[in-house]
């Protein structure tokens, strides 16, 4: 009667953690890290002239999402249009402040893309910032992965695109094809998240448990 109680309970235990572990599995201290619910909980910016853009996407150049069904999609065009304008910075940023309670990981997949017209010179970057600081330059036309620890305590999580066009060229100052340097970018951003810390702490205590009722199984035989 003993050993059949105890198996009852750890039946009840399991189940219980393996509810609880799930539920916590799709908690993310990232919120809208998928991008389901467009930029909701995100804040964007540009500056510039009005050349930048953020939003979501389902597919870029035929790039499917890495979680969910849709991306967020960053785009920043500088232009030097005509001869006589000078050099153009254009830059579109994606964020999102959040707090973590203990020592996490935060993971996040992105690419870029970064195209130049005209015969001037420009460059451009697609980059990830922790609380101000980088954290690593986004690189290729395909997704790649990013990890960084994360530190208990308020952060703000920062994607930025930024293009440069500069003069040169045979159009004049404003350089180029016709006096025009174009520089485009692109930036995809998908599945953001940090783990809520709480979830192993579920798995470990549901461990224990069996231990526990394993034990006294044994010591019932």
């Amino acid at each position: 009667m003993q050993q059949l109680l105890c198996n009852k309970c750890c039946l009840v235990l399991v189940v219980v953690v393996a509810a609880l572990s799930q539920t916590a599995l799709h908690a993310d201290v990232i919120t809208n890290g998928s991008f389901e619910d467009g930029l909701s909980n995100w804040n964007a910016n540009t500056s510039g002239n009005g050349n930048g853009y953020a939003g979501t996407t389902t597919n870029w150049n035929s790039l499917a999402p890495t979680d969910g069904d849709a991306f967020a999609s960053l785009y920043a065009l500088a232009c030097t249009e005509l001869p006589g304008y000078g050099p153009h910075e254009e830059e579109c940023n994606l964020s999102q402040t959040f707090f973590v309670d203990a020592d996490s990981m935060l993971t996040f997949d992105a690419f870029s893309s970064i195209s130049m017209v005209g015969m001037g010179a420009g460059y451009g970057y697609a980059e990830a910032l922790l609380d101000g600081n980088d954290i690593g330059y986004v690189t290729g036309s395909g997704w790649n992965s990013f990890s960084q620890s994360v530190s208990t305590g308020s952060h703000t999580l920062t994607f930025v695109l930024h293009v440069m066009a500069a003069g040169g060229g045979g159009g004049g100052e404003g350089g180029g094809v016709g006096g025009a340097t174009q520089v485009y970018g692109n930036m995809g951003i998908d599945n953001v998240q940090i783990p809520e810390p709480c979830t192993l702490a579920l798995l470990a205590i549901g461990a224990v448990g069996l231990l526990v009722c394993h034990a006294r199984r044994r010591r019932a035989t």
